[in-house]
């Protein structure tokens, strides 16, 4: 399925994705407010175990605590950059096959991307989580730590809020059509960026190696063991620094045109 998109081309995957990333937002945010409303018998100790572990001193004090602090960025900024991409510049890559007139309206639209994501997203399955008692089933497993996250959260909260023998269908479903969009989104970035380093003859050999890779990494997977999986994100996290690093140090350097672009009237060019 890749292979027959990605042979598509950016428009092939910027159809795709077009339909596809939405109704896959919609729907999820859809089946966590339903779990939500199948456990809203524990919502209100839910909000105020948030608000108590967010504002008590106690809770305060123990974020200053150095392996505390370590982890909260270790698995914060980690999974940030690996579900938004907040940071390694693939947002600029996105957001230039637009059309638009000025640069600054698909900027902004570009914005809610990381809001979405981070804030809408995840506090809806914050809340799931905490509603269904997921916590403390994970908190019994001596496997479960902060990486208990991302497709981790997602196949545990829907069979726990979720009734009947649909629920495994629909976590598999889930998991499979957000996987298929990153590895979409994926191959655009690496095929606009090889491009740019080696010119147009480097998109068709690109998509070849890329679909090539997708089967393999695929494959390897679900013949590996579960430690190989551990280390594949690890690679993931690793690769998501490396590229936030050069992204970074050039939003320093293109500030001011961003300044500029911003302040600039709407009918100017």
């Amino acid at each position: 399925m890749a292979a027959v998109v990605v042979a598509g081309g950016v428009r092939g995957i910027g159809r795709t994705l077009g339909v596809l990333v939405p109704v896959l937002v919609a729907a999820y945010l859809v089946t966590a407010l339903v779990v939500l409303a199948l456990s809203w018998a524990r919502l209100d100790d839910v909000l105020v175990a948030v608000v108590r572990g967010a504002f008590l001193p106690g809770a305060a004090a123990g974020g200053l605590v150095g392996a505390t602090t370590r982890e909260a960025v270790r698995w914060g900024m980690g999974h940030g950059v690996l579900s938004a991409g907040t940071g390694t510049g693939t947002g600029g890559i996105a957001a230039a096959s637009a059309r638009t007139r000025t640069a600054r309206p698909q900027a902004l639209v570009a914005m809610t991307q990381t809001f979405i994501d981070t804030v809408v997203v995840s506090a809806v399955t914050g809340l799931a989580l905490l509603a269904t008692g997921v916590p403390e089933v994970l908190a019994a497993v001596p496997a479960a730590g902060p990486g208990q996250t991302g497709p981790g959260s997602f196949a545990v909260i829907f069979p726990a809020g979720l009734p009947g023998d649909l629920r495994g269908a629909i976590v598999s479903l889930g998991l499979a059509l957000f996987a298929f969009a990153t590895i979409l989104a994926w191959a655009h970035y690496g095929e606009r960026s090889a491009e740019y380093l080696f010119g147009s003859r480097a998109t068709a050999p690109f998509r070849a190696l890329f679909v090539a890779a997708v089967f393999v990494g695929g494959a390897a997977l679900q013949l590996g063991s579960p430690a190989g999986l551990s280390v594949v994100q690890d690679l993931g996290v690793v690769a998501g620094g490396a590229m936030a690093v050069p992204n970074l140090v050039g939003l320093l350097f293109l500030s001011g045109i961003v300044v500029r672009e911003t302040t600039r009237s709407p009918g100017r060019r």
